[in-house]
């Protein structure tokens, strides 16, 4: 969803809510080596709009594996106990692009080896315009000799229907405070410490966090079951993003993009309430056919089968670097799904690729270090398969 302004007519009007258009109908050829990687596994998707049969995209999908360039984890000890060890941090990457109108987006889906999980999406492509006339800075940044790059808000909502140790869920908060004390061994001395604050969070007003308030840093779903020291398992939901300002309330069709005022809520999982828009508000967002302001309505969410509705989003003020395209870096929001006393240590320790010596260990041996074996294992040239493109379509005439 994206709200723009201008001094034009056009732009000041403009609020696009992707979702009516079709995004996965607009997903593209991933081109190999730029795209994608070279050597990823590449996916035909299909889908059904304004057809009477689907629609084959080629190419429209591709996973392969990453090499952060970083530790998972590595700890290098140089005090009595001399050891080494360390875990490459490679991840398993799910990715599609589509380009809706003027905009490109890159969904990514990222699984980590500590059970991790990471919806991401990156924005390039075009910024929109409009003429640049009389009070037009107000609106944006000169961008070209009579153009002006709009500001623009993004926001991009995910379903999340977490099923954490089953289907049956609480919500959690975790945070700090400071307390004050005095030291045992010196009463006469005050100290700061943090400690610890815990809430459950019982109802659906309670787990809606407005866009720009504050939120607990650590919220999650707890299970039923706990794990070995005693505490119930579950997945903290950690979010990434810097969301521009939500259309104000008393917008007349401020309901039809409701979802929007709210960075994290967790509502019951009902099925009929599928989705948190409808493809019919962008016709009629004065009275939108889905708002999701009324999915919150104050049930309990203790114990229960139970959805997060995540809102991540950009403001975006176009500057001449975006000419001639907007790029990725620094263009990504999503959020992370990190396991929190779900298992009973990091699940990554039993890895194949880990690399653990010592000071007494020849660490140029392969079976005390398997790194040291790659200019062996690794020196063959990989099989490319030639370059392939499926072409364009012109959507226009669809």
């Amino acid at each position: 969803m994206s709200v723009y302004g201008s001094n034009c007519p056009g732009g000041m009007s403009t609020r696009y809510m992707d979702g009516s258009f079709g995004i996965g109908r607009y997903t593209s050829p991933l081109v190999r080596g730029v795209d994608c990687p070279y050597l990823a596994t590449y996916v035909d998707t299909h889908s059904l709009s304004e057809t009477l049969s689907p629609i084959k995209r080629k190419d429209s999908l591709c996973i392969f594996e990453q090499n952060l360039g970083s530790p998972l984890r590595r700890h290098y000890s140089n005090l009595q106990s001399l050891y080494y060890g360390g875990l490459v941090n490679s991840a398993l990457v799910v990715r599609s692009i589509a380009t809706v109108g003027n905009h490109d987006y890159v969904w990514d889906f990222i699984f980590y080896q500590n059970g991790a999980i990471e919806g991401k999406v990156q924005a390039t492509g075009y910024a929109s315009s409009s003429f640049l006339h009389g009070d037009g800075l107000r609106y944006g940044n000169r961008v070209w000799e009579h153009t002006l790059g709009m500001i623009r808000t993004h926001s991009i909502n995910y379903k999340v229907d977490l099923d954490v140790g089953g289907m049956k869920n609480s919500l959690v908060a975790h945070d700090m405070a400071f307390e004050m004390t005095r030291a045992p061994w010196s009463p006469e001395q005050q100290i700061e410490r943090p400690r610890l604050t815990k809430k459950v969070l019982d109802t659906e007003d309670q787990a809606a966090f407005r866009l720009q308030s504050k939120m607990p840093r650590y919220v999650y779903f707890a299970a039923n079951s706990k794990n070995k020291w005693g505490h119930q398992r579950g997945y903290r939901i950690q979010i990434n993003s810097f969301a521009g300002d939500h259309i104000p309330e008393a917008s007349s069709m401020e309901r039809a993009i409701s979802w929007a005022r709210y960075q994290l809520a967790v509502t019951r999982r009902k099925e009929e309430e599928p989705t948190s828009t409808s493809i019919y508000n962008q016709n009629d967002p004065w009275t939108p056919t889905v708002a999701f302001a009324d999915f919150i309505n104050n049930e309990t969410i203790t114990n229960e089968d139970l959805v997060a509705w995540i809102t991540a989003g950009f403001l975006h003020i176009p500057h001449s670097e975006d000419i001639p395209n907007t790029v990725t870096v620094g263009n990504s929001v999503g959020f992370l799904l990190r396991p929190y006393n779900y298992y009973d240590l990091d699940p990554s320790i039993y890895s194949h690729d880990g690399v653990f010596f010592t000071s007494e260990q020849d660490v140029t041996a392969c079976e005390v270090n398997p790194i040291a074996c790659l200019p062996k294992t690794a020196s063959c040239l990989p099989n490319f398969p030639p370059f392939t493109f499926d072409g364009f379509q012109n959507t226009s005439r669809l």
